[in-house]
């Protein structure tokens, strides 16, 4: 899929979300209008790219629930989710969405190239056994991990069943 593709897709999302009430209350201003949507969905991306796993594009008018979408490993099917930002400092999970069956990754969006990087990620009944707070200060709970701990991508290539 084009990054034009994405866009649209991102776009209405958006749309979609602010049409349904959804407040947005953890987007900053510039990355209204699709473009925090957009960053999320090339995290996506990335990450079916690496493992050959479907994009889902619906439009999730509700939110994902938390799953990107699910992936078959030598431990069972997991779940994933990819939380791209522009620097991450930690992994985020917001804490109402965090499930022990998940795996979440951590991706860094290079704005010049308009491409991310995978640079770790941990299974969700991990996150959990830390405490969550406001990282952002924002009213949002969340569980955390500071990048630099979390698992290297080549971690997750060994545990997955490829297809």
């Amino acid at each position: 899929m084009s990054p034009d593709e994405l866009k649209r897709v991102a776009e209405d999302r958006s749309r979609s979300h602010r049409q349904a009430g959804h407040p947005g209350r953890w987007v900053k201003p510039d990355l209204r209008n699709g473009l925090g949507d957009y960053i999320g969905l090339l995290g996506e991306r990335e990450f079916s790219k690496r493992y050959s796993v479907p994009l889902d594009l619906s439009q999730k008018l509700s939110g994902d629930g938390g799953a990107d979408g699910y992936i078959r490993t030598i431990y069972g099917r997991f779940n994933w989710d990819v939380k791209t930002f522009r620097k991450p400092v930690r992994l985020l999970v917001d804490a109402d969405c965090c499930h022990s069956r998940t795996i979440y990754v951590l991706g860094r969006f290079y704005e010049a190239t308009e491409s991310v990087e995978l640079i770790g990620w941990q299974w969700g009944k991990l996150l959990i056994e830390n405490e969550p707070r406001d990282y952002g200060r924002c009213g949002i709970i969340s569980y955390g991990l500071m990048a630099e701990s979390l698992r290297t991508m080549k971690e997750l290539d060994e545990v997955v069943i490829w297809s």
